[in-house]
């Protein structure tokens, strides 16, 4: 991303400029973030998932978020886990434009060891398959989105009609 402005950045900025301490411009940004998560993606984003910044730039905007979870389900034996591994994995996952600009989300999923010894991984990822299947690069939301648009219209007016609104 060419020329991006960092949520964060601006806003604490101009909170320091209004007279805020550091300290207490960076408490109202994590007010802002929780405020934006629920206001812009309650029902959307798992519970478990705290906004950390936004960026963006002429054609996208990022969000970027960290998860906070305390337990998961191994997709292999279905052995719940608590015990994390210490290790993430960061994936960008797109979702609906807004504003004529691509979005994405660049989620930050922790890893854990899967505590059943029969299991033959050791070491697995969370996975919220109501967001975004495992291996996708898409959020759920974004493919009924373009599957209606290409059932309501066709295929190639409705891949004109995503690349115009950034999409694609």
């Amino acid at each position: 991303m060419s020329d991006k402005l960092s949520w964060k950045d601006v806003l604490i900025n101009q909170l320091i400029k209004s007279g805020f301490s550091k300290e207490e411009s960076h408490s109202v940004y994590l007010v802002e973030m929780e405020a934006r998560k629920f206001f812009d993606f309650d029902g959307i984003v798992p519970s478990c998932l705290m906004l950390q910044n936004i960026e963006q730039d002429e054609k996208e905007i990022r969000y970027f978020w960290e998860s906070k979870s305390v337990e998961t389900q191994c997709p292999y034996c279905g052995t719940l886990s608590t015990r994390l591994s210490g290790d993430y994995y960061t994936k960008p996952i797109q979702d609906i434009p807004y504003n004529n600009k691509a979005v994405y989300h660049v989620v930050r999923f922790n890893k854990y060891f899967c505590e059943n010894s029969e299991c033959k991984y050791e070491e697995i990822i969370e996975q919220f398959s109501y967001f975004s299947e495992e291996k996708a690069r898409k959020t759920v939301r974004f493919k009924k989105f373009c599957i209606e648009r290409s059932l309501g219209c066709g295929c190639n007016h409705a891949e004109y009609e995503l690349r115009m609104e950034g999409a694609v």
